[in-house]
């Protein structure tokens, strides 16, 4: 069972939650869902909105779905990192259904994707993207570690409309 949380009042520890728990990026457009693992992300304010930002590389198959969807979801379940290593590592374009192929279980929360097994999901409302520059890297050496092939990721933020636990 699904629990709302008031966005005013909501705790987490946010280096936690996206560097060492990891998180899936859910999206669902044109009847098709999809899901990634992500550990990239930030969690704040901007716009006197609270916003997440995550940064999903073009040639992911996720990348054409948030383009075309008005919101994404972020589902936490740090419990599971067998099937989050297989949702990073499997692409959608290979699966029928990658998500019930991973052994999680898809569900709904307002509409949007998520997972039975996350314990936190937010929902968002994409407000913003933006494909990353090589020639805006302070640091050039960041650039070059990080993107080698130079595929550097889109940046979308979005607003938190929803946050839900169990």
């Amino acid at each position: 069972m699904w629990n709302k949380i008031d966005l005013e009042n909501f705790e987490i520890k946010p280096f936690d939650l996206i560097a060492n728990d990891w998180y899936l990026i859910g999206v669902k457009s044109r009847g098709r869902s999809n899901m990634m693992t992500a550990s990239w992300g930030q969690i704040g304010h901007l716009w006197k909105k609270h916003v997440f930002t995550l940064y999903v590389r073009p040639q992911r198959f996720t990348r054409p779905l948030l383009d075309e969807s008005d919101y994404f979801t972020v589902s936490v379940l740090p419990k599971q990192k067998e099937a989050l290593n297989f949702l990073g590592r499997e692409s959608g374009r290979d699966y029928s259904d990658k998500i019930k192929s991973s052994g999680l279980s898809e569900t709904t929360i307002d509409g949007h994707v998520t997972v039975e097994e996350a314990e936190l999901v937010l929902i968002c409302k994409k407000l913003y993207r933006q494909q990353l520059e090589e020639d805006l890297f302070e640091d050039s050496e960041l650039a070059e570690e990080r993107y080698p092939n130079k595929d550097y990721s889109i940046q979308y933020i979005g607003e938190v409309v929803a946050a839900y636990h169990k």
